[in-house]
């Protein structure tokens, strides 16, 4: 599959990535750290939901959420990417997943098309992080979830109250802009932050 997405500077990064490293961001100790997400964001959660799993990497959040907890049926998780390798891995680990090329700048999806949409360590990779807030605002009926930050350490969430989330964006800073969306409410929880509609 070739990837036709215009790839933007801080993106290119990703094609520079071996096979063993997308292969480490699928491995089961690293999807075992997002559990505790998982179960963070399932209260919010009903089995109908349609999820967006924006930037979806090697798919960790679609095995503990579909897979494993079996929150919701299989045919109501997209992910997407635009990276190839991380498709390549996340279509490799799990044949069922519908995983597709995808521009979080530019998403294909009509207006209100998923209950539910995740940013998950995403926002630190990305300067202009409000074009693709906006993206998901139009594609979520709901909620919009997203965890602000990540670290290769042993307990990714350890940190999860931190301030700063990059060198171009703060935790504050992010909220502040979530708020000119006029959210009917958003809370942090964990490493969550929780955008509702």
């Amino acid at each position: 599959m070739k990837n036709n997405i215009k790839k933007r500077k801080h993106e290119k990064r990703w094609d520079e990535w071996n096979e063993e490293q997308f292969r480490w961001f699928g491995d089961m100790k690293v999807v075992k750290q997002v559990v505790p997400r998982v179960q963070i964001l399932s209260k919010y959660l009903k089995n109908n939901f349609k999820i967006l799993d924006i930037c979806c990497g090697a798919g960790r959040y679609y095995k503990v959420i579909v897979e494993d907890l079996k929150l919701i049926p299989n045919s109501n998780y997209v992910g997407i990417d635009n990276s190839e390798g991380m498709l390549l891995e996340s279509k490799r680990r799990y044949k069922k997943g519908d995983f597709r090329n995808g521009d979080a700048y530019d998403l294909e999806f009509k207006n209100q098309s998923f209950d539910m949409c995740l940013l998950m360590d995403v926002i630190q990779h990305v300067p202009d992080y409000k074009h693709i807030v906006k993206e998901m605002f139009r594609v979520s009926k709901k909620y919009m979830i997203f965890v602000t930050w990540w670290t290769d350490g042993e307990e990714i969430d350890k940190n999860a109250n931190s301030e700063k989330i990059s060198k171009h964006i703060n935790k504050p800073m992010f909220i502040k802009f979530l708020k000119t969306l006029n959210p009917k409410e958003i809370k942090c929880e964990g490493a969550l932050i929780i955008f509702m509609k």
